[in-house]
């Protein structure tokens, strides 16, 4: 059984703030850092990604993802790392 509002047609960023952060992160005794990286993670999904439907990410999607966050400059001038 599904929760109530979510569905396949939801982007990501919709499921992380529905769905994610209530259920996986609120409560939880988390660093702050890991609650930032989160958050970090999901706002260069929306801005490389365009936030497609869920039922729309492929592996292609990803695979363009991870290879555009890797071209993105990192906090010290270097890209990303690929376990960003």
């Amino acid at each position: 059984m599904r929760p109530e509002g979510l569905s396949e047609e939801m982007s990501l960023s919709a499921f992380f703030v529905k769905a994610f952060l209530p259920l996986r992160v609120a409560g939880r005794q988390l660093d702050p850092k890991t609650q930032t990286s989160y958050c970090e993670s999901v706002k260069w999904w929306v801005q490389l990604t365009e936030d497609p439907p869920l039922n729309e990410v492929t592996d292609f999607v990803v695979s363009k993802f991870v290879a555009d966050l890797s071209g993105q400059p990192g906090r010290r001038g270097d890209g990303f790392s690929s376990y960003t």
